[in-house]
């Protein structure tokens, strides 16, 4: 956990990495309405795999989120996406996440994600219609193998996007 001088703000990276020096510097001498949160703390974390390189935004308890360009980047925290609880909380917070913006381009990068039910097809079929209706596009990435399979199995495949990773994703939406 990182103090901001300034503030006196408790600050991490998703990883829980501390921000280094030019995070500091940036902030100190950043823009004056900029206002720092271990919730939304807009940087750039070195070892996240969603935001290499980019900024992230809100930080959600389900997924995390961020954005390079017009694309929103979306990381599924949990490893198990099983329970109906842990369902309603990541569509609230995709509803939130779209909500906010106007055609929206979405990846949803399931690098984290080992095992999810049935019910999770559902909702990506939901989050489709609404981003398409929205005229926004809906990209996946980092599926493991045994997930890809039911996709396949479910023709699924033939309706998303799929990519390998993020950085062979992201090129596709220009």
């Amino acid at each position: 956990m990182f103090t901001h001088a300034a503030r006196k703000t408790a600050v991490t990276f998703p990883c829980g990495r501390p921000p280094d020096g030019r995070f500091v510097c940036r902030w100190r001498h950043g823009a004056r309405n900029a206002r720092l949160s271990s919730r939304a703390a807009v940087t750039s974390c070195p070892a996240s795999p969603i935001c290499q390189g980019h900024r992230t935004m809100d930080q959600f308890r389900r997924i995390q989120t961020g954005k390079t360009g017009d694309v929103h980047l979306v990381l599924f925290k949990d490893k198990k996406i099983l329970d109906d609880t842990v369902l309603d909380e990541i569509r609230t917070e995709m509803t939130q996440l779209i909500g906010k913006a106007s055609g929206p381009d979405v990846l949803l990068d399931f690098s984290n994600v080992e095992f999810m039910s049935s019910a999770m097809l559902g909702l990506l079929g939901q989050l489709h219609r609404k981003i398409s209706t929205g005229h926004g596009r809906l990209k996946m990435c980092g599926i493991r193998p045994e997930i890809l399979t039911v996709f396949k199995i479910t023709n699924l495949d033939k309706l998303f996007s799929i990519h390998k990773d993020a950085p062979t994703a992201l090129p596709t939406f220009t």
